[in-house]
């Protein structure tokens, strides 16, 4: 009788440990966590533009170079607008420094030498005077084929706010003039770059 009570227990427990075993929760062991990449997505520029009626940049004209040409004979006649000023760039022939010309305001611009008035837009007007200096040779070159001459434009019109318009008022005698119209009056302030034979003339 004792010997089949201790079977039946020893039998009882074999049975009970497998279940227990299959009802323990098995650990769950955590990999190492995939990392998520994120790649920005560029945001779209639209090209810079300028404002609605901005005038287009406007290269430099201030380059003053020498050459080997006669002195004296006008080689370029340039304008520049600027941030804060307009320009005005006499550039002649040669490599010494130009004389200092004659600046003034006028009621009006003439020419030189019949005085006849000289169109120009602007309410107030400038005149600049060069002396020992022309135009061309033809005056005291005695081969026509020998003769310099200045090919460029003798007025300019840019029409800007402060610069309206230039001209040549007169090429007589090695005189050179030019007239300036202005809207008003302007400061005025000058530049001789040595040895380039030019002048800046900056109005503000």
């Amino acid at each position: 009788m004792k010997r089949t009570m201790v079977l039946a227990a020893i039998l009882a427990v074999s049975m009970a440990l497998p279940a227990g075993c299959a009802g323990a929760a098995r650990p769950t062991v955590a990999g190492p966590a995939t990392p998520t990449i994120t790649t920005p997505t560029p945001t779209p520029t639209s090209p810079t533009s300028a404002p609605a009626g901005a005038a287009p940049p406007t290269a430099t004209t201030t380059a003053c170079r020498p050459d080997d040409g006669p002195g004296g004979i006008l080689r370029a006649l340039t304008v520049e607008h600027l941030a804060d000023r307009d320009r005005v760039v006499f550039q002649f022939h040669g490599r010494g420094t130009i004389p200092a010309p004659r600046i003034a305001y006028v009621d009006k611009v003439t020419e030189d030498p019949s005085d006849r008035p000289v169109a120009l837009l602007g309410q107030a007007f400038l005149t600049v005077v060069f002396h020992d200096a022309r135009l061309d040779t033809a005056p005291i070159e005695s081969d026509p084929d020998k003769v310099v001459r200045y090919d460029g434009p003798t007025r300019l019109t840019p029409r800007w706010p402060l610069l309206r318009e230039l001209a040549v008022a007169g090429d007589f005698e090695a005189v050179l003039s030019f007239g300036l119209g202005l809207s008003h009056r302007a400061g005025i302030r000058t530049t001789a770059p040595r040895g380039a034979a030019c002048l800046i003339l900056d109005l503000s």
